[in-house]
Formats: structure tokens, sequence, C-alpha cells
């Protein structure tokens, strides 16, 4: 493969897309995980402490993956400890979200204005997300040194359909 820009162009969007499955399967994936796909199984609310727990069971198997340091470990668990409490809070916000947009759109009348205060407080929502969510990809991708990273990027590579199965 050579250097070109649009391989290293190539190459950063692998890395990040791995580091942000990390982040994704620490941080997201335990505070919406079940221990199944059942219909609805995904739709119940998980406590800070059932997601947290969820949290370490992955934290340990993808940090085990890549051979991490007892050091990064613990520093996983530091940036796990703040992450993993917002993002339950910020789902127990987005299921009360769908519930006003439920109500709004099965009022005998729609209106019109609502629907937009909704849609916009959705929006201001999912960008304050997102920036919290790349926060926490930053973060995870500093404790892991280059060749853990880049070993996340050819576990990464080897996910794809729905629900990340494996090829």
């Amino acid at each position: 493969m050579s250097d070109s820009p649009r391989n290293s162009r190539r190459n950063r969007l692998f890395l990040f897309g791995a580091v942000a499955s990390l982040a994704g399967a620490l941080v997201i994936g335990s505070a919406v995980a079940s221990d199944g796909w059942s219909p609805g199984s995904c739709d119940r609310e998980w406590t800070a402490e059932e997601a947290r727990a969820k949290a370490d069971v992955v934290a340990g198997r993808v940090l085990g993956r890549v051979d991490a340091t007892d050091e990064q470990r613990d520093a996983v668990d530091t940036i796990l400890d703040e992450a993993v409490p917002r993002l339950v809070v910020a789902r127990a916000a987005n299921k009360q979200d769908r519930e006003a947009w439920k109500a709004a759109l099965t009022a005998e009348t729609v209106d019109r204005a609502a629907l937009e205060e909704l849609r916009s407080a959705a929006l201001e929502s999912a960008e304050e997300m997102s920036e919290a969510g790349l926060d926490v990809v930053v973060d995870l991708a500093e404790v892991l040194d280059a060749d853990q990273r880049s070993e996340l990027v050819e576990f990464a590579e080897t996910f794809t359909g729905r629900h990340g199965r494996s090829r």
C-alpha cells in the first residue's frame, strides 16, 4: 500500500473507526446493551450500576484483546466512571423525548410549532452527545499506544452488518 494522501486519509479513518468502536463498545454499548437481542430487550431502563457492570465486562474483553497494562485498565476505568452515568442519563432523556414526539404526533391536531421545538431540542441534544462521545473516543485513544490502536483497527475491520456480527 502506498503512502498516498488518499491511503493516509483512509488509514486515519480506519483508526478513528476502531477507536470509536472501542468507545462505543465500552460506553454507549454498556448503557444500552442487554443480555440478548430479543424484541424490547434494549428498551428497559438501565441503572448506572448495571450499565457500569456491563461496561466492565466489555472493557475487560477489549482491553484483553490488546494486552492492556494495569495502568491502561485503570485509566479506562476512570474514563468509564465519568462517561457511563452521563450516558445513562442521556438515554433516559432520549426516552422522554421519544414519548414527547409520540404524544405530539398522535394528538388530535398536529402542532407544527411544538414539533419544531422538539426537532430543535433533538438536534441540540445530538450535538451535545456527539461532542461528549468524541471526548470519550479521544480519551480512550490516548490511553492506548499506536500498536494497540492498530490492532483495534484490524479487529474493527472484521465487523460487518447489523449488530457488528463478524464475517
